[in-house]
């Protein structure tokens, strides 16, 4: 089965690296194939076909609730996943001089279908025996009376429904969008074979097409769940977007191989704690995780967000009255730290980060580990005054990577620092930097 993903600006290396295997073991048997396909924001690959999973809870009971496939169940890195059904990279007849674009997109979609009519037939059928089996679970183990649910095996559907879903971007963007989403929709009720018996419904459809229509071609898909996969439903806040507080999570494991949980984390400024439950979450290679943060009300977001991820046995949270303040009895107490530092924007303005950097930087020099991983988020923006602090410092951080992302429309850049010298033994009790 054929399948493309979206994703965050700035995160095909994570995702490449979670299609490959790297973050889940779950994903060696299932054979992906990643297709070296140029479409920005877009990954297409080939998987085998994914089983119907019910996740166990914690009392060991099975969860239908949660019933879907292995590859929704722990992709972590992207918005979206969608079953394909065609992409193109050569787009030359779309919008040529003197031709009608409209008339060009009906033509192009009106020869494509007889290519996916039989894939989206397939993908109509995946969902809908998918749901079916979702309450059928339900009611056997629930024993509850779900709408729709019925143990009795049901002979084939005589009819699908659809509604289309159009993105324009690049040239396209000269088109009236909604012009283009109801011609590609007329162009698929006149050619889709008509043993099918597909109508188009905008409410309630059995399934939603989506057409990208870019610059770089045209990729069309079924989206296999309602919900972004970004949206986690064990967060009750995500202020930072959890596809980066996930790829952070995976940075700070780095190099560690080993799933007993042995790594001491720490996040100074932890906010309402995403980064911290994506990593005790999803990483066993972490035994324990502090988080601190100057506000009691942050501090109380991150304590619900740790007892909704049931993680909380792994996440301590503390309030300080200063960043500067870290309260732990000896240097080089954690394996990694994690940070979303403040951009200057809504919290402390550009000068007061200018003036906060190089203490915090010290105090983190001083807690971090020889060989721990130090994962930082801020804007890119302040990336070069990052960089000058660090080389005026001299701390003992080897650069591992950089990552270029997007928070929304403002630029930012992950960085991924490794400790490689010990530093001087610090001999108070309590790490902390004089204003």
């Amino acid at each position: 089965m054929s399948y493309f993903i979206t994703h965050g600006q700035g995160l095909e290396p994570f995702v490449r690296r979670e299609l490959s295997g790297q973050y889940h073991r779950s994903f060696d048997d299932l054979d992906i194939h990643v297709e070296e396909v140029k479409f920005p924001g877009k990954i297409v690959f080939s998987a085998k076909p994914q089983l119907l999973v019910t996740p166990t809870k914690k009392d060991g009971q099975n969860d239908p609730t949660q019933a879907t496939n292995v590859l929704i169940q722990h992709l972590k890195t992207v918005e979206r996943l969608f079953g394909l059904l065609f992409f193109e990279s050569d787009i030359s007849g779309f919008l040529e001089p003197g031709r009608n674009a409209l008339s060009g997109v009906y033509d192009y979609v009106a020869g494509k279908v007889s290519t996916f009519s039989i894939i989206l037939d397939n993908w109509a059928e995946y969902l809908v025996s998918a749901e079916s089996d979702k309450r059928n679970l339900r009611k056997e183990v629930l024993g509850e009376e779900v709408e729709g649910a019925d143990l009795r095996p049901k002979r084939r559907k005589e009819s699908h429904s659809f509604r289309v879903n159009v993105r324009i971007s690049g040239k396209f963007r000269a088109l009236n969008h909604r012009a283009v989403t109801k011609c590609i929709g007329s162009a698929l009720v006149k050619n889709l074979p008509k043993s099918a018996n597909w109508v188009i419904n905008l409410k309630r459809p059995t399934v939603e097409i989506s057409f990208y229509l870019t610059d770089e071609g045209v990729i069309c898909g079924i989206p296999l769940c309602k919900l972004p996969l970004s949206e986690r439903s064990y967060l009750n806040k995500i202020p930072l977007r959890s596809t980066i507080a996930y790829c952070m999570a995976s940075l700070a494991v780095e190099g560690e191989d080993s799933d007993e949980g042995t790594l001491i984390a720490l996040d100074p400024m932890c906010g309402s704690s995403t980064i911290l439950v994506e990593l005790v979450k999803h990483f066993p290679q972490v035994l324990f995780a502090a988080g601190i943060d100057i506000s009691t009300a942050q501090a109380e977001e991150a304590f619900l967000n740790a007892g909704k991820a049931e993680e909380l046995s792994k996440i301590v949270v503390l309030v300080s009255d200063s960043s500067l303040t870290l309260p732990f009895k000896s240097e080089m107490s954690f394996d990694c730290i994690l940070c979303d530092l403040p951009f200057g924007i809504q919290h402390l303005t550009r000068d007061e980060v200018t003036a906060l950097l190089p203490k915090v930087f010290k105090n983190f020099n001083l807690i971090i580990k020889t060989g721990g991983n130090i994962v930082l988020l801020l804007s890119s923006e302040m990336s070069e005054l990052c960089e000058n602090i660090l080389h005026e410092l001299k701390v003992t951080w080897e650069i591992v990577e950089k990552y270029p992302v997007k928070l929304g429309e403002l630029p930012a850049i992950i960085y991924h620092y490794k400790k490689v010298i010990t530093a001087e033994p610090n001999k108070v009790s309590v790490v902390s930097v004089s204003e």
